[in-house]
C-alpha cells in the first residue's frame, strides 16, 4: 500500500492527488504501528501544504499517533491547534475523546472528566467510543474521589456493554474497590470473593485476593489475611 502510494505521490501533478497520497501513506504506517514515520508523513503535510483540505484530518491523525506513543503533552497541543484552527471540523467531537484519554494518561482526572463527559453527551447509544468513555469517566471520578458517580458509571459499564468483555472485568473489580472506598466492606469482600469465583487465576483475582489480604491485616485478622496472601503466592 505504501508503495503504490508512493508511485502516485511520485507521479502525478496535481497537488490534491499528492496530498491525498501523502496521507494515506502517514495512515498506513500509523496502521503498521510505525508511529515515528507516520508522524514524519504528518508534519511534512502540515508544514508543506498547510492550507489543504486535509489539513485538519492530518492534525488530527498527528495527535492520535503522538497519543500513541505516550507523548502527551505533544498529542494535547496538536489536539489544541485543531480545536483553535479549524472550528468547524468534523473531528472535533472525536478530539474530546483522545483529549481525556491524553489527560488521563497524565493523570489530570478532573480535566479529563470534563472532556469525557462532553464527549458522552454529544454521542449516540452505538458509538464504538462509547463503553471506553464511560469507563474512562468511571476512573476518572474514582480517582477525583467522587465514589457515588464512578459506582454508577462501572456499573453501568458492566451492565450495559456484555460485548466488553475485558472492560466489564474490570467495572466488576473497580466496583468492588469503590465500595470499599464508601466504607461498604461488607459489599465490597462479597465482590471480591465473587470475581475470585467468576475469574480464577486472572490479573482480577490477584488483585481481588491483595485487597481481601489487605482487609483482614488491617482489621487484625492475621489467619485471614496469611491465607489470602497465600493464595495469592500460590
Amino acid at each position: 500500500s505504501i508503495k503504490t502510494f508512493e508511485e502516485i505521490k511520485n507521479k502525478t501533478d496535481n497537488k490534491t492527488v499528492k496530498i491525498s497520497a501523502l496521507t494515506q501513506i502517514g495512515d498506513a504506517y500509523q496502521d503498521i504501528e510505525d508511529f515515528e514515520k507516520a508522524i514524519e508523513i504528518y508534519d511534512r503535510l502540515l508544514k508543506d501544504f498547510p492550507e489543504s483540505i486535509y489539513t485538519d484530518y492530518v492534525q488530527y491523525r498527528q495527535g492520535i499517533a503522538l497519543l500513541k506513543m505516550d507523548r502527551t503533552e505533544a498529542a494535547t497541543i496538536s489536539f489544541q491547534a485543531l480545536q483553535e484552527n479549524f472550528p468547524q471540523s468534523k473531528y472535533l467531537n472525536d478530539v474530546k475523546y483522545y483529549l481525556a484519554v491524553s489527560n488521563f494518561k497524565e493523570e489530570d482526572w478532573a480535566k479529563a472528566k470534563a472532556n469525557i463527559e462532553t464527549f458522552i453527551s454529544s454521542l449516540t447509544e452505538n458509538n464504538e467510543f462509547l463503553a471506553e468513555a464511560h469507563y474512562i469517566l468511571a476512573l476518572s471520578n474514582f480517582n477525583l474521589n467522587n465514589f457515588q458517580e464512578a459506582l454508577k458509571e462501572f456499573k453501568y459499564v458492566a451492565d450495559n456493554y456484555p460485548g466488553q468483555s475485558s472492560l466489564i472485568k474490570n467495572s466488576e473489580l473497580n466496583i468492588a474497590k469503590t465500595y470499599y472506598k464508601l466504607n461498604n466492606s461488607k459489599e465490597a469482600l462479597k465482590q471480591f470473593r465473587l470475581l475470585l469465583f467468576k475469574y480464577p487465576k486472572t490479573n482480577i483475582a490477584q488483585e481481588s485476593l491483595s485487597w481481601l489480604g489487605d482487609h483482614y491485616l488491617e482489621m487484625g485478622d492475621y489467619d485471614n489475611a496469611i491465607n489470602y496472601y497465600l493464595e495469592l503466592i500460590n
